[in-house]
């Protein structure tokens, strides 16, 4: 009766023995199919609270990576429309500087200069409705489809700001906001009674027109006025973007280290797994062999 219990008890031993050695070679097959160090979250509770605390930091530092370029977006589509801006300003002037020189234009030459002055304020007018993702980029919070209305009456035109001073801004950074947007009233005037842009190139053309040197003449510096407050705006427009940037690479950077923290606390260490999974199969194997020997069945396993 005594070595009956010895032999069951050796067997039990044994084989709980065996299913430990397959558990550890499952855990760390685990291990290298998923590469994390854990499975369950009970396996290793602490590191487990650190890996989420990770992944929420990582998932609010990508928003804010998608926010900084969605910002850098919105003030490209802004600086593109102020270089064309910018250009049709220096077009303008060129203009006048020609239609100043009363000794050699003719009427008809006026009308041709009248003509590509109000070419010119077509040209500023689109560049002021420019759109991204359908919403015009100097209408402020505007819902309208347009930052400026425009109706006109033969060459003439009437011109409304439709667009608000509403400030536009994304969160790119803990408790940081950067805004990335100018309005049409920064950009083309008509704030505080002043003629907008457009209506100036209006007043321009029918002076070349008549023949208004004194009005042509005072138009060089209109225009002059003009072009500075666009690149003033392009100037802070520019200085956003560099800091937007300068947030991209910030951006990047810590997404790297928190990803390099989280992996720290749940990766794997791919090359040591398999060292140590082909030793715990190794000692599996021999155990398997070992106790395959000590257990073996007699007649009276049969008469049991």
């Amino acid at each position: 009766m005594i070595g009956r219990i010895a032999s069951r008890t050796t067997a039990m031993n044994s084989l709980a023995n065996l299913q430990a050695g397959q558990a550890r070679s499952d855990r760390i097959q685990q291990q290298l199919t998923s590469g994390k160090a854990y499975v369950k979250l009970s396996d290793n509770p602490v590191a487990a609270n650190d890996a989420l605390r990770f992944r929420s930091e990582i998932a609010v530092n990508e928003q804010y990576g998608r926010n900084i370029s969605d910002g850098q977006r919105w003030l490209s589509v802004q600086e593109d429309s102020l270089g064309s801006v910018t250009n049709s300003l220096h077009a303008a002037r060129d203009a006048l500087v020609q239609a100043n020189n009363t000794g050699v234009v003719n009427p008809a030459a006026r009308g041709a200069i009248a003509a590509q002055l109000r070419s010119i304020r077509d040209d500023v007018l689109a560049q002021a409705n420019t759109l991204h993702e359908g919403h015009p980029v100097f209408g402020g919070t505007t819902t309208a489809g347009t930052a400026v209305a425009a109706s006109f009456s033969g060459t003439a035109g009437t011109y409304t700001i439709t667009g608000d001073e509403g400030v536009i801004s994304r969160r790119v950074a803990p408790g940081h906001d950067v805004r990335v947007n100018a309005t049409a009233t920064e950009v083309f005037g008509g704030a505080g009674g002043v003629p907008t842009l457009f209506q100036q190139l209006d007043e321009l053309a029918t002076a070349v027109e008549n023949g208004d040197s004194t009005a042509v003449g005072a138009g060089l510096a209109t225009i002059d006025a003009a072009r500075d407050r666009v690149l003033s705006v392009r100037g802070a427009l520019g200085a956003r973007v560099n800091q937007l940037d300068a947030l991209e690479q910030a951006n990047a950077v810590r997404g790297d280290a928190l990803s390099g923290s989280l992996d720290a606390v749940e990766g794997v260490d791919i090359a040591k797994a398999m060292i140590e999974f082909r030793l715990q199969d190794t000692a599996y194997q021999a155990a398997l062999a070992t106790t395959a020997k000590v257990i073996q069945p007699t007649l009276l396993d049969f008469l049991r």
